[in-house]
């Protein structure tokens, strides 16, 4: 209560809204018991002129507020504020725009910076909120009138700084979170020192790059993502990559402030929805191994390079992290790992090989591209204007290790050419071959 009475806002309104708060805060300047509608009954103002005097205290810089939902749905507000802060402002009317600002002075009362209330998309300053657009109602300045101006003495100020505040019940039937009592702290009615309450922005600089849109009230954005646990981050985190999917499926779509986003928890799993799945944990390959010796047959057959081996963080042994591959198909490619690339069979792409091959590199993320490629040891006659000559022989297809697949089993030696149907198949077609003539 002693620090809402050392600030300085702009008139008993926005005083009251923040003597009501601070009279329901813990020592940490956290208030769970304080809805709207009760700052509304207790200051005897409007539940619209709270919501302006909440927004513009935020402004300010002197609170922060989180919506929270029970287990019922039932909505739950969280207002932490500032224990830090000095604040004198004012709320005036630009004479050259008409916008209402808020003209905000430092400790020294010297410099002055304003913030735009409404009828502007930017600020003076740095900040610019997404709901300031709120209409003024007639029924405020009446009801701001009305505020009780009766004088309280510094000791009742001093005694009133508890958790136990009483208050009559509320007009709104959801239940609310109670107060901590007395009996539930330890001796000496003060709460043990909490860990949570320092400030934690791990996790934030991800957000704000993933986050589709930026954000220029980054201050407000920290003390929000500060107030988030573990688990709601996590969330947090897989809705903006939803919302950068939706953007990026549509570049027109319009994206909520980051600060709007984060108040409201429950826009987290509407748009994780949209998030694409998560890349698997890379595998770390050692070097020399049979999964290692397998993809680097796999990255001759895609035409690649093999990542340079490196040294393991914890010291033992060397090798490179990859994303995983289905282990049956890579250990099965091991056998071919000493063989040279140039004594490999050329499939034509036409043929049955060519579609067996495609299929079963399939799962391991590899396209079989045909190129022209020249047969060694087989020519071919060409008609020429002087005569027949013979030439090269060259073919549409790709290189691989085998004529047929191999089995999707971890090779018994170096020479075991187990085949997966491959040679059944080439013996059902000379049988037919046969058969025919």
């Amino acid at each position: 209560m002693n620090w809402a009475m050392q600030q300085r806002p702009d008139g008993p309104s926005a005083q009251v809204v923040l003597l009501v708060i601070a009279d329901r805060a813990n020592e940490r300047g956290i208030c769970r018991h304080a809805d709207p509608d009760d700052i509304a009954e207790i200051s005897r103002q409007s539940r619209a002129t709270v919501f302006r005097r909440l927004d513009e205290l935020e402004r300010v810089g002197l609170l922060t507020r989180f919506l929270r939902h029970g287990e019922r749905g039932e909505r739950e507000y969280e207002i932490r504020l500032n224990l830090d802060a000095r604040v004198e402002y004012e709320l005036v009317q630009d004479r050259e725009t008409g916008r209402r600002v808020i003209r905000l002075r430092d400790a020294a009362g010297e410099n002055e910076r304003e913030i735009v209330l409404r009828g502007g998309a930017d600020e003076r300053s740095t900040e610019a909120d997404e709901g300031a657009a709120q209409p003024e109602s007639q029924f405020e300045t009446v009801v701001e009138s009305q505020i009780e101006t009766e004088r309280v003495s510094p000791v009742r100020l001093g005694e009133s700084h508890s958790c136990d505040s009483h208050k009559s019940p509320s007009k709104n039937p959801s239940p609310t979170p109670k107060a901590p009592s007395l009996a539930a702290m330890p001796q000496g009615g003060r709460e043990e020192p909490d860990r949570e309450a320092v400030p934690d922005t791990s996790g934030l600089e991800e957000f704000r790059r993933v986050y589709p849109e930026s954000s220029n009230r980054p201050a407000l954005v920290e003390a929000l993502w500060s107030g988030l646990s573990a688990a709601e981050r996590a969330q947090a985190l897989r809705g903006a990559r939803g919302l950068a999917e939706q953007r990026r499926r549509n570049a027109k779509r319009s994206v909520l402030d980051p600060a709007r986003f984060l108040r409201d928890p429950r826009l987290f799993a509407e748009h994780a929805r949209f998030a694409p799945a998560d890349e698997p944990a890379p595998q770390w390959v050692a070097l020399d191994s049979a999964q290692w010796r397998g993809r680097a047959v796999l990255a001759e057959i895609r035409r690649g390079a093999m990542p340079r081996a490196g040294r393991r963080p914890d010291g033992e042994g060397e090798g490179a992290f990859m994303r995983p591959l289905p282990d049956d198909r890579v250990l099965a490619l091991a056998r071919f790992a000493d063989e040279l690339v140039s004594s490999w069979p050329i499939v034509d792409e036409r043929s049955a090989r060519f579609h067996r091959w495609s299929e079963w590199l399939a799962p391991l993320g590899v396209r079989l591209v045909p190129q022209r490629e020249r047969v060694p040891g087989e020519t071919v006659v060409l008609n020429t204007p002087r005569g027949p000559i013979e030439g090269p022989k060259w073919i549409v297809g790709a290189r691989v290790p085998s004529e047929w697949p191999p089995a999707r089993s971890p090779p018994t030696g170096p020479l075991d050419a187990v085949d997966d149907g491959g040679e059944a198949v080439a013996a059902k077609a000379e049988a037919s071959d046969v058969g025919g003539e």
